[in-house]
């Protein structure tokens, strides 16, 4: 999918498009309020493609405001989180993470704890 931004509240052209050439899987890797819209679009135009979304589609304020239907049939991407990983180097790394930082894994996984 081409790129969007924070401020854009319809995809529906690119998501016609991505149907259009026959895309067999749609990837969205947005924040929640996009993540939301393009979910919400997604289902209004009746996509049939495979959806993947970034961990904000798992996020309790996106699901509040998508319904039953408009959730159906969407994966969202899960970074596991790393204190809990066997390996014990990134346990490490997640603990001087934690530690540096003063904050716990949420949502976004690995992406907050291992990408600083």
């Amino acid at each position: 999918m081409s790129s969007t931004t924070s401020m854009i509240k319809d995809v529906s052209g690119q998501l016609l498009t991505l149907r259009r050439v026959g895309a067999d899987v749609i990837i969205a890797w947005e924040g929640p309020t996009q993540t939301a819209i393009v979910a919400k679009q997604y289902t209004q135009l009746g996509l049939k493609a495979g959806y993947i979304n970034s961990p904000g589609i798992g996020l309790a304020s996106v699901q509040k405001i998508l319904s039953e239907e408009e959730l159906d049939g969407k994966y969202g991407m899960v970074e596991p989180n790393p204190g809990e990983s066997p390996d014990p180097g990134r346990r490490t790394t997640s603990s001087v993470s934690r530690n540096k930082y003063k904050d716990e894994p949420n949502a976004w996984g690995a992406d907050t704890t291992m990408g600083r």
